[in-house]
């Protein structure tokens, strides 16, 4: 309760905006009212003028240790002007002759708790004019000492200071709400320096009431009432007032916060386009690269075949069952580890292998099937893209390793964000020009460093269609020794990457140097 006074403090009560002298001008006149000579004299009117909250508390505390009471008429008086002459007070008590009754006792600890709660209101009111301070200590100790002396028992009014003592600490709570100059919150200044000359003149009655059985103690007790009603509802008011400007002011932060996120991510748009186009340049894509382009590829399909599938949807239905029935496409589908398929197949006599392989369906099958499901990652390579293959058209292993790449950083522009300065000095090195072998030595560990930003558990599915038409060095001819060593490559990509990578590759080994890929389907 203590406290309250002193958070009350940093409340600033101008003197101008409410008349507090005269408000208080009843209550200081119980400390000249001659009327009350037979309890106090000139010296201890002086006393109680300059009496603190501290000096009150410190009687009280004497009071309640005291085993003994005062028993004579002259005895009584003298417990009065203690509060001036704490030496008298010392030497009177020597004198005692009985204990206090529990009435007593419980008078002093109710008056305690009242007093330190009502302390908070004072030294507000002090902030105007120090002498109020000592206006009500020094009345207030003559009501401390007043039942005491008469020996008389008043439970209203013990009530009365014991709800006073739980209304009172609830002000603190004006500390937050009260600021600034507006005319609710002057009123509230005002009611609360109402409050305090209210108690005085409460206490002036109440001394009264114990000297000729007044009984305008229990009138100023209703209003006192009143008064703190008023100040709650008003405080109720202004608090309402507050937690509209709150509710107000959080709408625009959320406002603000939202503009904020927006922006943030059309930056990141940005700045992931930019990298996006600062790598397509470094890896040599073209824009309009027929190689993923499965639309354009798909009519080059119907087109070479017309006359073997004259309903191209019939086939690829056929096609699919096909598929779904072989053991080694069922595992590879179904498995949760890195793993690599290649199916393999003759065109027939009327072909051979430069020319489009009729498996390719499969390829544009098992893409549209995948890409169902939004938390598979594809990317795919169509190698082929011509109806005959010739040497000077065979697409290099390192073009299809960096088309995989950027396509997944495409659809991922996040996995940029962090390192994308390394992989543009992979990509400036000198090793990616060098010569065929590091280029495509670089290309591979690209796109494993960027297999592995990935989660975990991410699954991602890297599809090469005719892997046997692509070449390990630019221009170069594409031997069986050169497609186990393009195999090799993304078997490693498999093993390396942190995700589950899926490759899949379609070839048409219609030569005798192909005698490890029969045909069919193989898992690796």
């Amino acid at each position: 309760m203590a406290q309250a006074g002193r958070r009350l403090q940093t409340m600033t009560f101008e003197a101008s905006s409410f008349d507090l002298r005269r408000t208080l001008h009843c209550a200081k006149a119980v400390l000249d009212d001659k009327s009350q000579e037979s309890l106090w004299d000139t010296n201890t009117t002086q006393s109680a003028r300059a009496l603190t909250l501290e000096d009150i508390l410190e009687e009280i505390q004497e009071l309640k240790e005291n085993n003994e009471t005062i028993t004579d008429g002259a005895a009584k008086s003298e417990t009065v002007r203690a509060f001036g002459s704490k030496t008298l007070w010392r030497r009177k008590q020597e004198k005692t002759v009985r204990r206090p009754g529990v009435w007593v006792q419980q008078w002093l600890n109710v008056f305690g708790d009242f007093l330190s709660s009502y302390s908070g209101i004072v030294e507000v009111v002090k902030g105007v004019d120090g002498q109020y301070g000592g206006l009500a200590y020094g009345t207030l100790s003559v009501l401390l000492a007043i039942p005491i002396q008469k020996d008389h028992y008043e439970r209203d009014i013990e009530d009365a200071l014991d709800e006073f003592a739980v209304t009172f600490p609830r002000l603190d709570s004006i500390n937050t709400i009260a600021g600034g100059s507006s005319d609710s919150n002057n009123r509230i200044k005002k009611l609360i320096a109402k409050a305090y000359g209210e108690i005085v003149l409460f206490a002036r009655e109440c001394i009264k009431y114990y000297n000729d059985t007044s009984l305008g103690v229990r009138k100023k007790i209703a209003d006192i009432r009143h008064l703190l009603a008023e100040i709650r509802w008003e405080s109720e008011i202004l608090a309402q007032r507050r937690i509209a400007d709150l509710i107000d002011r959080s709408k625009t932060i959320e406002r603000e916060l939202a503009s904020i996120g927006v922006a943030s991510r059309q930056k990141q748009i940005e700045d992931g386009e930019k990298a996006l186009l600062e790598l397509q340049g470094l890896l040599g894509i073209d824009k309009a690269d027929h190689h993923t382009n499965d639309g354009r590829y798909k009519a080059l399909l119907d087109e070479a075949f017309s006359d073997v599938f004259p309903d191209p949807d019939r086939s690829t239905r056929i096609l699919r069952e096909m598929f779904l029935t072989e053991p080694s496409s069922l595992a590879w589908l179904n498995s949760r580890e890195s793993s690599v398929l290649n199916i393999s197949g003759e065109n027939g006599g009327f072909a051979d292998d430069t020319t489009l392989s009729w498996l390719s369906y499969a390829q544009l099958l098992l893409k549209s099937e995948l890409e169902r499901d939004e938390k598979v990652l594809v990317s795919w390579y169509f190698c082929q893209i011509s109806p005959m293959m010739h040497a000077s058209t065979r697409p290099w292993l390192k073009d299809v390793l960096s088309s995989l790449f950027f396509q997944i950083a495409k659809r991922r522009p996040g996995l940029l964000r962090s390192g994308f300065g390394d992989f543009v000095s992979l990509f400036e090195g000198a090793n990616w020009r060098i010569d065929a072998s590091s280029a495509l030595g670089e290309a591979g560990n690209g796109l494993i460093s960027l297999l592995s930003k990935l989660n975990s558990d991410d699954t991602v599915v890297l599809m090469v269609d005719r892997l046997d038409q692509c070449c390990l060095e630019e221009k170069s001819d594409m031997g069986g020794t050169e497609f186990l060593e393009a195999l090799g490559w993304f078997q490693n990509v498999a093993n390396r990457a942190a995700c589950i990578p899926f490759m899949r590759f379609a070839q048409d080994p219609s030569h005798p140097q192909h005698p490890k890929f029969p045909n069919g389907m193989e898992l690796y």
